[in-house]
């Protein structure tokens, strides 16, 4: 058995992560859209010829007029996959603050570890997040 120390606190790597986990990890991400998106909304729920945008295409728009937004975005999307590994093959739910103190080479050997053994990324587990953006607007999460 694979096991980490993280913050003075020992775990078993599993590849089967809980859905408790899963269900965090998955919200976390969904955050993450939700706040770039709702800082926008008058962008996100427009329409491409006629059809709603996908959250991709809203993204495109939202670069064109603040490209550091969705730099911003982009970092912390990129932050929350890399510790959503660790969380799903801990089964311990993590935040990117979880490892602020943390020396930079022993949280890449953690990652690296959790990453062998769940078999892949973040991605590797959900389905795109690549849907249509007026049902993500209107959902209870998106709601602020």
């Amino acid at each position: 058995m694979t096991e980490v120390t993280i913050n003075g606190v020992n775990y078993t790597l599993t590849n089967e992560p809980t859905h408790g986990v899963v269900r965090l990890v998955q919200k976390g991400q969904s955050g993450i859209y939700t706040t770039l998106l709702s800082s926008f909304e008058e962008i996100v729920t427009g329409q491409v010829n006629g059809k709603s945008m996908t959250i991709q295409e809203a993204i495109g728009i939202i670069m064109k007029k603040d490209p550091a937004a969705v730099r911003e975005f982009s970092m912390n999307l990129a932050e929350h996959k890399q510790v959503a590994v660790i969380s799903l093959a801990t089964g311990k739910y993590f935040t990117v603050d979880d490892f602020d103190n943390m020396p930079e080479r022993e949280y890449k050997q953690i990652y690296d570890k959790c990453f062998g053994v769940i078999g892949g990324n973040m991605d590797d587990f959900f389905p795109s997040y690549d849907k249509n953006i007026t049902s993500k607007m209107n959902s209870k999460e998106a709601q602020l």
